[in-house]
């Protein structure tokens, strides 16, 4: 991006509220499952089409095909709890030319922008991906604004990271 934006090597507070865990882990939960999603689905009508007809085998494919939605809930819920829980929510972001300094009151990391290799985008919220993890980190676009959002986006594409 050839003008940096206003907000470039400004700290940019936001609050990692329990409204903003929910509404990235819900994100999170529906797009990694996106493939077993359908495949659940149909088990799930089988199941109810056996236990129609009179097979028992049906009780079997529904519970096959629920196991999975109780595992994505229990983890909604341990991310909301754990969210709740936090008395300090406060997290200040820096975002400049090489790199991304995320900071609280515990932690202090750095990403260089190289190291962020995929980048969910959404009306709300940016979700980061470093390399290695399958862990997010999570920009609410309203603190970030929209040049800020595109800049952050322009250089993780340029840096060899995906942006989706």
């Amino acid at each position: 991006m050839n003008n940096p934006p206003a907000k470039l090597s400004q700290d940019i507070t936001y609050d990692w509220s329990p409204e903003l865990v929910k509404t990235c882990t819900r994100r999170f939960i529906l797009r990694a499952s996106r493939r077993t999603q359908s495949a659940l689905l149909l088990l799930l009508a089988l199941g109810i089409f056996c236990i129609a007809k009179g097979a028992p085998v049906g009780w079997v494919m529904i519970a096959f095909g629920l196991v999975p939605v109780f595992i994505w809930l229990r983890g909604y819920q341990r991310s909301v709890k754990l969210a709740e829980s936090r008395s300090d929510r406060e997290v200040t972001v820096r975002v400049d030319p090489e790199s991304m300094t995320f900071r609280t009151s515990e932690k202090e990391s750095t990403l260089k922008w190289s190291q962020i290799k995929e980048a969910w985008i959404s009306p709300d919220v940016l979700m980061l991906f470093p390399q290695g993890t399958r862990q997010y980190i999570a920009l609410p676009v309203a603190s970030i604004g929209e040049d800020l959002k595109q800049y952050i986006e322009t250089n993780i594409r340029q840096n060899g990271g995906k942006v989706a």
